[in-house]
């Protein structure tokens, strides 16, 4: 389920490329997305970007990419996590956790960010970290039951 999951977000992310949506803050960095200002919306466009434009363009971080390369680490992890798991569900979980925590880095670059009434904490950024600090909760729980009933056993 997981692996289908992350890999369906990795494919996904190339849609906000296509789109023209989903992306950060302006950016020199080499990996520098570089587009014409009238094919993002207005309200994506920051002060800071827009401070930036030349030639009718902006350029900005591809949070669509680092998504999708986070997402593809992920992908990897969950495969590698698969031969040491200790319990049905921890593969989720982890996914779960790890998608949070990326989600939660990359949110922070984001324009197109969703606040908490009265502050400037993106909404995302909170229930990934949440997100995360369930799923690593769980973890820990799965993994002492798990240790528990192998002691059992080998009374």
């Amino acid at each position: 389920c997981a692996y289908g999951l992350v890999l369906g977000q990795i494919i996904g992310r190339w849609g906000n490329f296509f789109n023209r949506e989903v992306f950060g803050g302006y950016t020199d960095s080499l990996l520098a997305m570089k587009f014409p200002a009238s094919m993002a919306r207005a309200s994506d466009i920051s002060a800071d970007i827009a401070a930036h434009m030349s030639d009718g363009c902006i350029q900005v971080h591809p949070t669509f990419l680092y998504e999708g390369i986070w997402n593809f680490c992920l992908l990897m992890l969950l495969i590698f996590a698969l031969k040491y798991k200790k319990f049905h569900g921890q593969i989720i979980l982890l996914y779960l956790m790890g998608y949070g925590i990326g989600r939660a880095l990359i949110e922070s670059i984001r324009t197109d960010q969703l606040f908490i009434p009265g502050t400037t904490v993106p909404v995302n950024m909170v229930m990934g970290i949440c997100v995360a600090i369930a799923a690593l909760t769980a973890i820990v729980i799965g993994i002492s039951r798990a240790g528990n009933k192998d002691e059992a056993e080998k009374a």
